[in-house]
């Protein structure tokens, strides 16, 4: 069960519910599709739901992600709580106003940061378009609000520079694959 309130400056949040999939030596999320953004997403806060509850001493701080292609595992990371923090402040300006954080979009720009590769020809802003792009077609909802806007000031914007570098590039960089040995 979870039931605590982590607080900075004059926000805080109190934090109630229950995590599931959480055992003795780790967190197992899994899902029986390929892994979207916001899977990602949904077990990073798990991760940092877990690591950061004060009565915790049974997790070993790992979580596991299990999926239809691959397999990972977040371990313990450094700064916890501001990770945490950040998820929050992203998830309550969200309820004021219309989100900066495009998931597809941030994802392909983080992995292109992290991952960057000498064959990749296109750049971070370019693969974003292309996630954005390619997820604006099957989205009514992203087809509504974004109809004629122009994608370049989208990618450029402050708000989605912050939400990669404080909530997005993290997860990539502490998502690890895990490898069975046969």
């Amino acid at each position: 069960m979870v039931d605590y309130v982590i607080s900075e400056g004059e926000f805080s949040y109190r934090l109630k519910g229950k995590l599931n999939h959480l055992y003795e030596n780790g967190q197992l999320l899994y899902r029986y599709a390929s892994c979207k953004p916001r899977d990602q997403l949904g077990a990073w806060l798990n991760h940092l739901l877990a690591i950061n509850m004060p009565s915790n001493t049974a997790f070993s701080g790992d979580t596991y992600l299990m999926y239809r292609e691959d397999f990972w595992q977040f371990n313990q990371i450094e700064e916890e709580k501001a990770k945490l923090l950040s998820m929050l402040g992203f998830y309550r300006q969200a309820q004021l106003a219309l989100s900066s954080m495009i998931l597809p979009a941030a994802f392909a720009w983080s992995e292109a940061l992290v991952k960057s590769s000498s064959w990749v020809k296109k750049t971070p802003k370019q693969l974003s378009m292309d996630a954005f792009e390619q997820s604006y077609d099957y989205d009514r909802y992203w087809q509504l609000l974004y109809r004629d806007a122009p994608l370049e000031t989208l990618f450029e914007a402050d708000d989605f520079k912050s939400a990669i570098s404080l909530i997005v590039e993290p997860l990539v960089t502490s998502r690890r694959d895990v490898i069975f040995n046969k």
